[in-house]
This record gives structure tokens, sequence and C-alpha cells, in this order.
């Protein structure tokens, strides 16, 4: 059954969203699908060898989407785990077709609003030719404006690195 379109989420939880990775995404749908489990157990649900989600359960529990329970005597297992009431809430947002969109929105948006490093270098360029010219400086003007342009093609040709 399709989740229902949201129409606000806690930006921290979008947050949140951004920083899970793929295996722990498996991990919360897995959890939300059947139910409690041991390491074994979710590691066969979400498809990966028991050593590929032990890191990402230690994460998913350090955010507050996972607890465990000590299992007494387990022949096979010593931790149960489950989701949290936020871990639910999280599964069931990262199903909702409007609540993905919401996240590349914010991603975007937040690519926008950090500068790109290489620009910086193309302005700190400018300035220091300009600095250079003001001082009479016209060979060492010349150079910083050829290497600014030069950053500015490069910059012009290459996408920005996340």
């Amino acid at each position: 059954m399709p989740a229902k379109s949201l129409t606000y989420v806690d930006p921290a939880m979008v947050d949140m969203a951004r920083g899970l990775n793929e295996v722990q995404k498996q991990i919360l749908f897995a959890l939300s699908d059947k139910g409690p489990a041991v390491l074994l157990e979710v590691a066969v649900r979400a498809l990966r060898f028991p050593d590929e989600v032990g890191e990402p359960l230690v994460d998913l529990r350090q955010k507050g989407l996972v607890a465990t329970t000590s299992l007494p005597k387990s022949a096979y297992a010593s931790e149960m785990f489950s989701l949290t009431a936020r871990g639910s809430d999280m599964a069931a947002l990262l199903r909702d077709e409007s609540f993905s969109v919401q996240v590349q929105e914010m991603a975007v948006a937040a690519a926008r609003s950090e500068p790109d490093p290489r620009q910086s270098e193309v302005d700190l360029l400018k300035r220091l030719g300009d600095l250079a010219a003001q001082q009479g400086d016209f060979a060492k003007a010349s150079q910083y404006y050829e290497q600014a342009l030069a950053a500015t093609r490069t910059l012009a040709a290459t996408p920005a690195v996340p």
C-alpha cells in the first residue's frame, strides 16, 4: 500500500534521511516489513553479509532509529534489533515519493547555498590582481588576472564537486 503524501516533514528528518546510505535504508525497510531481528537475520533480509550491516546498525542506533534488546543466554546472537518510533516514521517517509522529492529539493538548495571553492579562488585571484595594479605592479597584476581567467575557464568547463 503506498504511503500517504506528506505536507510537512520535520527538517531534521529530511537532514537525517539525506545522511542515510543504501544499506541503512535497506535495514530500515527490512525491520519495518518483518519486525525485530538478530544481526544475522537483518543481514539476510537486507541481502547483505553480516559484517556489512554491523556498522550501519550501530549508526542507526546512534541516530535513534533502531533500538537493541539484549538476548540472555542465546546461542547465536546477543542482541535483537527493532525500529524505534522515529525509525518507523523514517521508513515510512523513505517510501513516500513526495518525501524523496523534498529530500532532493533540499539537497539542491544546500548545494546552491554552499559557495564553490573554485569560485572563491577566482575571486581571490581577481582581488590580488586589483591590489597589484593599485600598487603599480602591472606585470604581477597581469599574472593574477591570467590565472583568474584560466580558473574561470576551468570552472565553466567542469561541474562542481559535491
